[in-house]
């Protein structure tokens, strides 16, 4: 990117600020609950001189910079970038800021320093979770979605797309029974509704990371946001027979993709501490089929059960992709108490790119005690997910997993 590059509308003043192998930041990206930048650029030189761009909102103090880096809309710091608010400033060459490069314990990728991520975004953006997972709950339950592409993206996030093929063939099957019309889908974990965008109203991840994290996007006001995604998911059904009801314990995330029509309806509910709630009752009992991508191993068998015995005897198909660091063993048990069957698609499903180092580390170490050989798929960087479907007896008996997926 040149030095010449304009700016945005929302950066009108520019200041060129080098800095120096001893460090210094504005005072504008240090003030309030700002990430102390000035500490992390004291760890070691910075590399090259960077230009940086004052907004001119003071409420969204973000960085830019030219030259030797392209700026993206992602809120998150992964591997050779950092970002501040809604910017991220993301080298071009071989170039790191705040600290040296290395190399991750399997010598794949760059990551910044862990000490410097940890002054530059707090300890909760380098959190692990028990299962090894980077804690993103900052994102997952935002009033609208924009957060929650933006930083996804940074991870090349794509299991929804990588799955909807797979649920396109087995939604085809289901309706071949005649007996679906409309065809009731429950999504487990459904966040903002992104498994509704793809598959009820034919989005690709890149129009739902266009459509918010894309340019023009950050500034909306979030009534707009509503109005303007109104209009598009009411007019704009691809396939206006499926009914797509949401279950996640994200309020914030089922409210906005019910207001907005990406989601028929929803509701916020933990499976695994309470009971089902009323209002989802009738929506749950009416499923025809159950999905989800990355959920499972996060609502385990106490879910499974309550969704199970909402059906009143009419079990729903079950199509999940699960992460290979989860054994699904334990769900095939359950099910199969239901008198399910459940078979596993031959193959792999990429979900998103680690975080960092650590990350990677701690699920090849997952991987390794439960026996799974990441080489070629984990170890090359990205989690990977199995898909596995479960159906009533009769109905694998029927049309068994490899026939539905012989085209």
């Amino acid at each position: 990117m040149s030095t010449d590059t304009p700016l945005s509308p929302a950066f009108s003043s520019r200041q060129t600020l080098p800095l120096t192998p001893t460090g210094s930041l504005p005072p504008f990206l240090l003030r309030g609950a700002e990430p102390d930048l000035a500490a992390a650029s004291r760890i070691s030189p910075v590399r090259t001189p960077l230009a940086f761009f004052a907004p001119t909102k003071p409420e969204s103090r973000t960085l830019r910079a030219a030259a030797d880096v392209e700026i993206r809309t992602i809120p998150v710091v992964i591997c050779n970038r950092v970002t501040i608010g809604l910017y991220e400033v993301r080298p071009t060459k071989d170039f790191c800021l705040g600290a040296e490069c290395y190399r991750s314990p399997r010598g794949r990728f760059l990551s910044i320093n862990q000490e410097v991520k940890r002054i530059i975004m707090g300890d909760k953006m380098v959190e692990l979770d028990k299962t090894g997972k980077i804690v993103l709950d900052h994102v997952y339950n935002e009033p609208d979605p924009r957060p929650y592409f933006s930083a996804l993206q940074a991870f090349d996030y794509s299991i929804p797309g990588e799955a909807a093929p797979v649920f396109r063939q087995v939604i085809a099957a289901l309706r071949e029974t005649g007996e679906t019309q409309p065809l009731n889908l429950v999504d487990l974990g459904c966040s903002y509704g992104v498994n509704a965008a793809i598959l009820k109203h034919g989005l690709s991840m890149d129009d739902l990371y266009s459509r918010y994290a894309g340019a023009g996007t950050a500034d909306l006001d979030r009534d707009i946001l509503i109005a303007r995604d109104r209009n598009f998911y009411t007019d704009n059904p691809a396939d206006p027979d499926l009914e797509i009801f949401g279950l996640d314990v994200a309020d914030k995330a089922i409210d906005y993709a019910v207001e907005t029509q990406m989601l028929d309806g929803g509701i916020a509910a933990n499976l695994e501490t309470g009971a089902l709630p009323e209002t989802a009752a009738d929506p749950v009992a009416e499923a025809d089929l159950v999905i989800s991508t990355g959920c499972i191993g996060y609502a385990r068998q106490p879910t499974l059960k309550k969704i199970i015995e909402a059906g009143n005897g009419n079990p729903p198909w079950m199509a999940h992709f699960v992460l290979r660091m989860f054994p699904y063993e334990p769900y095939d048990d359950l099910l199969s108490e239901y008198g399910y069957v459940t078979e596993k698609l031959s193959g792999t499903f990429r979900q998103r790119r680690f975080a960092s180092a650590d990350e990677e580390s701690r699920v090849l170490d997952n991987l390794a005690a439960i026996n799974v050989d990441p080489s070629g798929k984990e170890a090359e960087g990205w989690y990977h997910a199995e898909f596995h479907l479960s159906r009533p007896k009769a109905a694998a008996e029927e049309a068994p997993l490899d026939r539905l997926f012989r085209h």
